[in-house]
């Protein structure tokens, strides 16, 4: 039996599924993904830029 979605997953299936209905699309690009977890307030630490800066 699946787990019930947390908040944050079902705020990014519905942001998903807004996207998709507003611009007639079934499947969406990996940028496009991107485009909406970063709407969705994504950006990467400062520690992870910090670790690809060292390598």
């Amino acid at each position: 039996m699946a787990n019930a979605l947390t908040r944050e997953e079902l705020e990014f299936v519905k942001a998903i599924e807004s996207y998709k209905k507003t611009n007639s699309k079934a499947f969406l690009s990996w940028t496009e993904v991107l485009s909406i977890v970063k709407e969705l307030g994504y950006k990467k630490s400062e520690l992870h830029k910090r670790k690809k800066a060292k390598a």
